[in-house]
């Protein structure tokens, strides 16, 4: 969290599609990872000049709790990552069918140890909040839709 906040790291050009393929390989171990139907839709083009360790952080984060967080009553589960070009920024978004965030739980979305299904998995509560702190830092936005079968985040950088 400490390096979230306060690490110095220079703006280079970053492989938006290298990083989300370096990260499902990664994740690929997770339990039930193998339920998901993944399926990308990568239209970003441009170049993205960001902090490479942040970006990787958010896009781990984001797919890491797409996967922990499936409905695993539904028998298709998927999660869709998609970027494209929006206003002149880049745009990563990510939605599943997943078991989502109770409404009433929403507006906490992103403070510090807020588990929203702490009987599902392991965690400190930190992941959301450190999503938050590395896309402020990087100056970008993050947008969380309820989809009602789930849910959609948007990061704008």
């Amino acid at each position: 969290m400490t390096q979230v906040k306060h690490a110095k790291e220079d703006m280079t050009e970053v492989n938006l599609l290298r990083i989300i393929e370096a990260s499902l390989k990664k994740l690929s171990y997770m339990q039930h990872f193998d339920c998901l139907q993944i399926t990308k839709s990568l239209d970003f083009e441009g170049i993205l000049i960001s902090e490479e360790a942040q970006v990787k952080l958010i896009v781990e984060n984001l797919l890491s709790n797409a996967i922990k967080y499936q409905d695993l009553q539904k028998q298709n589960s998927f999660v869709e990552i998609e970027t494209k070009s929006q206003d002149g920024r880049c745009v990563l978004m990510i939605k599943d069918n997943g078991i989502g965030i109770p409404e009433h739980q929403q507006p906490h979305l992103f403070k510090m140890f807020r588990r929203f299904h702490p009987k599902l998995s392991f965690g400190s509560g930190l992941g959301l909040y450190m999503i938050k702190k590395s896309v402020d830092r990087i100056q970008g936005e993050i947008i969380y839709t309820d989809t009602k079968d789930g849910m959609q985040f948007a990061v704008l950088f």
